[in-house]
């Protein structure tokens, strides 16, 4: 049968229309799926960085990506270059990291106040400088700060030790910090017996202060 002129046409079969009540159904049904999907996503990288990042404060970084904590070689720091390098006091008066070295051992902290390992780590350090003040020394660098950061972050985090400034961050360099935060563990005859990278717990630095330079 024909079609008058004011008949519109049958619409194909599959094609027919959708009312906007069905539209927003379908919309709405689309929209939940994705959103179940982020959320399975979201989970799934959560778990992921769990596993490959977990693990207590001496063995993961933070999450501006400091490196995992590890204990490097003995003498894997030249001696040299390290302890020659150029430092400043908070006075402004040029020194180098050596000069700290004075008849015991030196254990030496490179921070800096943008790292929050650092933060957490320091009051750490000055427990076992308390503790340990009489038969070793404890120097505390900031590397590449500004004076007024650097003496905020020594007052934030109570630390009583010396500390100087690695402006140019050569001593940071000679040192082959990967990271912040390194502690450098130094002998009384001004030998770099180990380097560890990454936050220390109070624990931790203990059983390193005893083991290398006990």
């Amino acid at each position: 049968m024909s079609t008058g002129p004011d008949t519109p046409p049958s619409p194909a079969s599959g094609d027919e229309p959708r009312s906007p009540a069905r539209r927003r159904r379908v919309d709405a049904r689309t929209i939940g799926i994705c959103v179940c999907i982020a959320l399975i996503a979201g989970i799934l990288a959560g778990l992921l960085v769990s596993v490959l990042g977990g693990g207590d404060d001496d063995a993961g970084g933070d999450a501006k990506g400091t490196p995992k904590a590890e204990l490097t070689p003995d003498g894997d720091v030249d001696r040299s270059s390290a302890l020659d390098a150029n430092v400043t006091t908070f006075d402004d008066e040029a020194t180098t990291v050596g000069a700290y070295v004075d008849g015991k051992p030196l254990v030496v902290n490179l921070w800096a106040s943008s790292c929050v390992p650092c933060i957490k780590e320091m009051p750490a350090i000055e427990k076992v400088h308390q503790r340990n003040a009489s038969e070793v020394a404890f120097l505390g660098v900031d590397v590449q700060d500004q004076t007024a950061d650097g003496l905020a972050m020594i007052d934030r985090t109570g630390v009583t030790y010396p500390s100087v400034q690695d402006r140019s961050g050569s001593f940071a360099r000679s040192a082959k910090a990967a990271g912040l935060p390194t502690t450098l563990l130094i002998d009384a005859d001004g030998e770099v017996v180990a380097s560890h990278l990454g936050p220390l717990t109070e624990s931790k630095l203990q059983d390193l202060i005893d083991t290398k330079l006990g």
